[in-house]
């Protein structure tokens, strides 16, 4: 059970202005239970600045490309569940997607032990016990268990049947 608060401080940088949209950038720190956690946040809007950015605001946007990660098998899968074409712009998406697999493990290592209730709440993501197995086996295979390992632990502790459905709370 999730007991902290997480706490950010936020300085903000130089924006930038393009077509209409603002581009806001913020450096950002996040602090929970001793750890902290360093990065770049972005956001554009169009026409008038956005008010800066909240800590539940940064956290959604860090666990939503958290989730995405997990719930892909691979970068081309990822790149499609986000709508990008690997032929048109693959350096690009390569660079992207190693910017949020890095940006992921930071997030795992500043939550700790509550990475998984974050990221899917306290039931566990939507993944059958099979399908858990499969992608636990992809991640070894490609040295991404991150969450995965976790995960696993997670199960076994909880004690969920393997052909049980884990269902997240995604509200």
């Amino acid at each position: 059970m999730i007991t902290d608060t997480v706490t950010m401080s936020l300085r903000e940088l130089p924006a930038r202005e393009s077509d209409g949209w603002t581009e806001q950038h913020y450096a950002v720190r996040l602090r929970y239970r001793g750890q902290v956690m360093r990065l770049a946040f972005h956001r554009g809007r169009e026409g008038a600045q956005a008010p800066a950015p909240t800590v539940d605001l940064v956290l959604k946007a860090l666990l939503d490309d958290a989730a995405t990660l997990a719930n892909s098998r691979s970068m081309e899968e990822w790149a499609g569940e986000l709508g990008m074409d690997l032929e048109q712009d693959a350096r690009s998406i390569r660079r992207d997607y190693a910017r949020v697999t890095a940006q992921t493990a930071k997030l795992e290592r500043l939550l700790g032990e509550d990475y998984l209730e974050f990221l899917w709440g306290a039931r566990g993501p939507e993944l059958s016990g099979p399908e858990l197995g499969q992608r636990i086996q992809q991640a070894q295979e490609h040295g991404q268990m991150g969450a995965f390992a976790s995960l696993q632990e997670m199960a076994e502790r909880e004690g969920w049947d393997g052909g049980a459905r884990l269902s997240a709370d995604r509200s």
